[in-house]
């Protein structure tokens, strides 16, 4: 099925956010992952 995987990284991630994992978001993240919502201005990995 597709997007099966992308739905276990985004749970991955999550679970990790709520954790305060952060060695583990960065394992699953891209080295150029950038987030944009109507409230922040572009948030980087760094970030």
């Amino acid at each position: 099925m597709p997007g099966r995987d992308s739905d276990a990284i985004v749970r991955a991630v999550f679970a990790a956010y709520a954790a305060k994992d952060r060695a583990a978001i960065e394992r699953l993240i891209a080295s150029d992952f950038h987030f944009t919502s109507p409230l922040d201005n572009r948030i980087d990995r760094a970030t």
